[in-house]
């Protein structure tokens, strides 16, 4: 195993600042575990740092800065390699404080700036256009210095704030979104989180389809002709059938319900080829529904009745929204672009509607296979990015080679940064959709 890999990193700074005054500690000397924290499906980043002053590093802090929630946290720390994190923080909360004749013990939690604003935010304009355009105008609103990386969306969408809050309506408007990369096919399901660095608003498919920063191998000895070793790693979570089938992640049928007309047409998505998650396998109407269901017409394959894209395991009902908050100023104009809206047809392959069950689908393909690993200290990986992992195939209580079916590329959905005085490590939880390379 790799001896440079497992040196230790530091703390070069970890300065609290009184939220009310100007005083300020530096606890650094203090910290006996600090650890940072993303994840694809939080909106913020958190740390938790346990604390140990003993009166010869620092002492008091509690009631001498004083520790109450809202204080500045600016840190800056390092791993082995030399590659650093620096930013700013403020306390959540501080918890099972242990004061004692020689030391205090404390944990201090962390969350960034943004976490705070988003809750005295408001958003309570009328939006309409691209669902990327809008994303933007509602960040900034918490004042961030971060950097916004938004994907391109294809597809537009007209809604009211309705007084919620901006990391509500930008989670929920990813769920909405269609990548612009994929033309009027586009994929759909977008991510929308925070890193050290960044605000995300991520197309799922291009996060997927990067190339991997890093490439780490498990193995006994040197990390030979990769970035670095893994340390061990589980499995936390391969395909459960029942689950997927219950979630509808190979199949589903969704009743789209037209309330001018009052006519509803049946449409099915099926996974199986990538062709069919961008269009409806099939098409029926009321008619052809009742019909079909009076001949007694039964799966073609009866072996494989329960998973066959002729039975979908998932059921939904979606109505027909046309003409709720139409783009333009004047009726006119309104009316006009209704008109034109191709989304507001009868008979509609790849649009908003159908992409509300394409996204569920998708978001649990993303979770499909799921392995956890721990390396030496990273700081440089970041939630969302995808990294080259090799495990071995075990054979006879003995390495025999490359085990194709679990490595491959695996999207980091979560990430944490943890580093002690005895070492400094990362663990990654990875995520991808399918088996193999």
């Amino acid at each position: 195993m790799s001896q440079d890999s497992l040196k230790t990193g530091s703390i070069d700074k970890f300065q609290l600042t009184a939220s009310i005054g100007s005083n300020s500690v530096d606890l650094s000397a203090g910290i006996s575990d600090f650890r940072l924290y993303e994840s694809v499906l939080s909106n913020t980043v958190t740390a938790t740092a346990i604390v140990v002053e003993t009166g010869h590093g620092v002492k008091g802090s509690i009631d001498g800065l004083p520790i109450r929630g809202g204080e500045n946290l600016t840190f800056k720390i390092r791993d082995a390699q030399g590659r650093s994190i620096k930013s700013e923080l403020l306390v959540n909360r501080l918890r099972n404080a242990n004061p004692e004749s020689t030391k205090d013990l404390y944990i201090v939690d962390f969350a960034s700036p943004e976490y705070f604003s988003n809750d005295t935010v408001r958003v309570t304009e009328r939006y309409e256009g691209k669902i990327s355009d809008n994303i933007g105008k509602m960040l900034s609103k918490l004042k961030t210095t971060r950097f916004i990386d938004i994907d391109d969306t294809l597809n537009e969408y007209n809604f009211m704030g309705n007084d919620r809050k901006p990391f509500y309506v930008c989670t929920w408007l990813a769920s909405k979104s269609i990548s612009k990369d994929g033309g009027q096919e586009g994929a759909v399901g977008y991510l929308f989180y925070q890193t050290i660095d960044s605000f995300k608003f991520k197309s799922v498919d291009k996060l997927l389809g990067q190339e991997p920063i890093k490439s780490f191998i498990y193995n006994t000895g040197e990390k030979g002709g990769h970035d670095d070793i893994i340390i061990n790693y589980t499995i936390d979570r391969d395909i459960d059938l029942h689950e997927n089938l219950s979630l509808g992640t190979y199949s589903t049928s969704v009743l789209f319900f037209d309330p001018l007309t009052f006519s509803y047409v049946v449409k099915d998505y099926d996974v199986s080829d990538q062709k069919s998650i961008m269009r409806p396998k099939k098409t029926e109407s009321a008619s052809e529904l009742i019909n079909e269901k009076r001949r007694g017409v039964s799966n073609p394959n009866p072996t494989q009745r329960g998973i066959s894209s002729n039975n979908p395991s998932r059921l939904m009902n979606i109505v027909y929204d046309y003409g709720a908050l139409p783009a333009g100023k004047s009726s006119e104009e309104q009316l006009k672009k209704f008109k034109n809206d191709p989304e507001n047809k009868k008979e509609q392959g790849f649009s908003k509607y159908g992409a509300a069950a394409l996204t569920i689908m998708r978001y649990n393909q993303l979770f499909t296979i799921q392995t956890t690993i721990t390396i030496p200290g990273d700081f440089s990986i970041r939630a969302g990015d995808t990294v080259k992992v090799i495990f071995p195939q075990l054979e006879a209580d003995k390495n025999s080679g490359k085990n194709n079916k679990s490595s491959g590329i695996y999207m980091v959905a979560h990430v944490c940064h943890k580093i002690t005085p005895e070492n400094t490590l990362t663990s990654l939880s990875l995520v991808r959709d399918s088996y193999g390379k």
